[in-house]
C-alpha cells in the first residue's frame, strides 16, 4: 500500500513567560501519515482511515529541532513511538541520546492534523 508522508517542519517557536522558573519555549512540527490517493480505477474507501504519525520523519524532525532550535550538540539519536495515532491533546516522549545519556523529549500533539510541540529534552 502507498503511503504519502506529509511532513513539514514550521520552526515555530511558541513562547512562554518569561519568568525565572519557566521551561524553554516549545517548537511545533507536523508529520503524518496519511493514507495514498485512490486511483480511478480503484474503488475508494468511504470509511475514514486514522491518522498515525509517521516515526522515522518525525525522529528526524525531533533531531532537527533539538539541535537547531534548542542547540543541543551531540545528538546522536532519537527515538519515537511506532503507529501513535494523531490525536489533539496526546502527550507522549520520544527518546534522544544526548552525549551518550538518554534523555527524554516530550511531545504534545496539537489539533488533528499531525500538528506536535517538541519540548526540551529532560533527565
Amino acid at each position: 500500500m502507498l503511503r504519502t508522508v506529509l511532513t513539514g517542519l514550521s520552526g515555530v517557536v511558541l513562547l512562554t513567560a518569561c519568568s525565572g522558573g519557566d521551561p524553554a519555549p516549545v517548537v511545533t512540527t507536523t508529520t503524518v501519515t496519511a493514507p495514498a490517493s485512490s486511483l480511478a480505477s480503484v474503488p475508494v474507501e468511504t470509511t475514514p482511515r486514522t491518522k498515525v504519525f509517521d516515526h522515522v520523519a518525525m525522529e528526524r524532525s525531533v533531531k532537527q529541532i533539538l539541535t537547531e532550535s534548542y542547540k543541543v550538540s551531540d545528538v546522536a539519536e532519537v527515538t519515537c513511538p511506532a503507529d501513535l495515532e494523531v490525536k489533539d491533546g496526546r502527550i507522549f516522549d520520544c527518546e534522544a541520546s544526548v552525549g551518550g545519556a538518554p534523555k527524554r523529549v516530550p511531545i504534545t500533539v496539537k489539533g488533528t492534523d499531525g500538528n506536535y510541540e517538541v519540548g526540551a529534552p529532560v533527565k
